[in-house]
């Protein structure tokens, strides 16, 4: 194991630079002018010009729960920056987050292992696959992993607990974030063999951290999710060696869209391989000299893909009846749990690196340091063929539709229910899929579709969100009910048109149809108006609001 660097040169300044080049001169591959001013809508990563604060209806909803306090911090951010910048923020900070804190955690350990970390923790089937989602937020939690080792090497308890809370806080933009990172907070003091009062400190601010959805979800009355999801969200085979051997190296998500399909062939193998080789020289490295970290991160890189494997096959059963239990549907993607163990591999195989780098060129520089580059890169490119394509055209910006302000007027109070009825809209006027985010501009009044449909080995899975509601809340039930029906209505293609009954049982004042998006859009009664029409955009009032 190289010796450490001096005190003088970690107060130098060189390590950092070195990672945050380097993170930037990856993303830069990985995204190209993706990043330019623009709305890059893209399934999940959705936002509108103008977001307002969730309401409390909204809270108890399982998507809002989702998007909570995410939903917030972008409304507040919002009034001092653009929407686009802070999708762009977002984005950017989730990649060179994860490769600057991952280079910085093996700052020790030299150059080569320091840019085999920034490299591989950014560019693994973990993060591509999960960009490919539009999940970019989901991996600012992913990120926060190496950062909380960092944290835990301070020499004071104040700066350990508070820059490891600053790091849970960063996490807490989801529910899984908070959680993730607030137990990972944990375990890593334990690992340390702290204190139990410093342990018990970080706990309880963990905790505290998850507040802001927890209490939302326990106020609502807080219930089980569709069981359907667990068979949904298993993790998938994507290498044609199990889904075991995917999730070693942090793939096997469960959308077909977005895997890489290069990964199916010859070139998954030899990633894999690849992976195997040099995590295991790590972890021999790290035993030959007796690191403590050795056991943890072996375990980690293992074990949770033993476990999701697991509950991907043998006991999916099992696993599908507990999504009835409050809270588990938070654990059901199971290709989002491989974090810590991407984590944990991609030391091990930075750490493998660096040794071999070491002995192979044994002390020549001019072979040093073009194995230096060439390692690194040649992991990256096995592991994510193609990634570069896909994830430019996947983030691509562009202007968000200038009748959208005009929309949103129009629709000035009551319910709002948006068409063509599906979650995803398609649209001439951006170049990919998303998630529809009229929500995010009119929170608490928008009913729409929550129910994804899933391709699993040729079946399709529909997995609904359920709305908790508590007993004693009969309006609310009532209403809910109306929903219900309305919803039913329009997932069977019920005709035309929409009863009025229906539309006036869920309080639904006006319909926001998204022009040229596939899907079911029935007529509007006859004695609803026309308020708005464009050429992105039509919007039907009911009478009594079409004429205010």
């Amino acid at each position: 194991m190289p010796p450490p660097t001096s005190g003088r040169h970690r107060r130098s300044g060189a390590p950092e630079l070195l990672c945050l080049g380097l993170a930037l001169l990856v993303a830069g591959a990985l995204l190209g002018a993706s990043v330019r001013p623009g709305y890059a809508l893209f399934l999940d990563h959705v936002t509108v010009p103008s977001p307002t604060a969730p309401d409390w209806h909204h809270l108890r909803t399982p998507a809002g729960l989702r998007a909570w306090p995410l939903d917030g911090v972008l409304w507040a951010w919002s009034l001092l920056l653009p929407t686009w910048l802070l999708q762009h923020l977002f984005l950017l900070g989730s990649l060179v987050g994860a490769g600057v804190g991952a280079g910085l955690v093996l700052r020790h350990r030299g150059p080569i292992a320091m840019g085999t970390a920034t490299v591989v923790s950014m560019a693994n089937p973990y993060v591509i696959e999960r960009l490919l989602l539009g999940q970019p937020v989901l991996l600012i939690a992913y990120a926060t992993l190496p950062w909380l080792v960092i944290t835990s090497r301070q020499a004071s308890v104040r700066r350990r607990v508070t820059l490891s809370s600053l790091a849970v806080l960063v996490a807490a933009l989801t529910p899984w974030g908070a959680v993730l990172a607030g137990t990972a907070a944990v375990l890593v003091a334990m690992l340390r063999r702290r204190r139990p009062a410093e342990v018990a400190l970080q706990a309880a601010v963990s905790v505290i951290l998850c507040l802001p959805w927890l209490v939302p979800a326990l106020a609502g009355g807080g219930s089980g999710a569709d069981p359907s999801g667990a068979r949904a969200f298993r993790l998938a085979d994507d290498t044609g060696l199990g889904a075991f051997a995917s999730a070693l190296v942090g793939g096997g998500v469960w959308s077909a869209a977005a895997t890489l399909g290069a990964r199916s062939g010859a070139i998954g193998v030899v990633g894999l391989v690849v992976v195997l080789a040099l995590g295991t020289l790590g972890l021999v490295e790290l035993a030959r000299t007796r690191h403590p970290a050795a056991p943890a991160l072996s375990v980690t890189a293992v074990g949770i893909p033993v476990i999701t494997a697991l509950l991907s096959g043998p006991l999916l059963a099992p696993w599908t009846a507990l999504q009835e239990v409050p809270g588990v549907a938070l654990f059901r993607d199971l290709h989002r749990m491989l974090a810590p163990s991407v984590v944990a591999t991609v030391f091990l195989v930075a750490i493998g690196t660096g040794t071999l780098v070491q002995r192979v060129s044994d002390g020549r520089r001019a072979l040093e340091v073009p194995l230096a580059v060439i390692l690194p890169t040649a992991v990256a490119v096995v592991l994510v063929p193609g990634a570069p394509e896909r994830l430019r055209a996947a983030y691509d910006p562009q202007p968000f539709s200038p009748e959208w302000e005009a929309v949103v007027a129009a629709m000035d109070s009551g319910r709002v229910l948006t068409l063509p009825w599906q979650p995803l809209r398609r649209v001439t006027w951006m170049p990919q899929t998303f998630l529809d985010p009229t929500a995010r501009a009119l929170p608490g009044r928008v009913l729409s579709d929550g129910t994804l449909t899933i391709e699993r080995d040729g079946d399709l899975i529909l997995v609904a969100d359920s709305v908790d509601l508590r007993e004693n809340d009969i309006q609310e039930s009532a209403i809910e009910a109306a929903d219900d029906t309305l919803r039913e209505w329009l997932s069977r293609g019920g005709g035309d048109p929409i009863p009025s009954e229906l539309l006036s049982g869920s309080g639904i004042e006006h319909v926001v149809v998204w022009r040229g998006s596939p899907g079911v859009v029935p007529d509007l009664p006859s004695t609803w108006a026309e308020t708005f029409s464009g050429a992105d955009f039509v919007v039907w009032s009911e009478p009594s609001a079409a004429s205010r």
